[in-house]
């Protein structure tokens, strides 16, 4: 599958879904909705605001799906919250300003969280890119999050992963 595959795939399932559960296949079903996509002046604002711009497959995608809940299992709490542009801002400076036991020294724009744990998802923006996107684990304080990924080599693109997440039909999130 490519990522223009994956998004096309998001689109029909949001539009058939329209909030309502629906089968995606394999005994799934699960809801999504879509509440808020973005266009490239509201994007570009975004980044001005982080001062760092979103990877290319991640501003498409706030602009074909935007803000939504993805693969959404409302009675076992799984599923995909991707944040608007306001919140991904408000995040990255409350995540700058954390009073946390050791300094956070990495910047982090977190997109979203996966619902079944409460990890957050997102960018490293002081890591190189590309493989700079991952799903951080609650389990960890956040000035442990980069070298835990690097520890369990999770790195990746947002690409890779939202292919996979589709792929998968939503059950392999993290």
């Amino acid at each position: 599958m490519t990522y223009d595959q994956a998004i096309e795939q998001l689109k029909s399932w949001i539009a058939k879904s329209n909030g309502a559960a629906i089968h995606i296949g394999k005994n799934v079903h699960c809801e999504f909705h879509q509440f808020k996509v973005y266009s490239d002046e509201e994007i570009a604002s975004a980044e001005k605001a982080l001062s760092w711009r979103f990877p290319t497959e991640f501003r498409t995608f706030m602009k074909e799906i935007g803000n939504t809940c993805l693969f959404n299992d409302p009675q076992l709490g799984f599923g995909i919250d991707i944040f608007t542009l306001d919140k991904i801002i408000k995040t990255h400076e409350e995540l700058k300003t954390m009073d946390e036991e050791e300094p956070i020294t990495d910047l982090f724009c977190m997109i979203g969280v996966s619902n079944s744990m409460g990890d957050h998802i997102g960018f490293t923006m002081n890591r190189e890119g590309p493989n700079n996107f991952d799903i951080y684990c609650h389990e960890y304080p956040v000035f442990e999050y980069v070298n835990v990924s690097t520890e369990i080599n999770s790195w990746r693109t947002f690409k890779n992963w939202l292919i996979k997440v589709v792929e998968t039909l939503g059950e392999e999130i993290i």
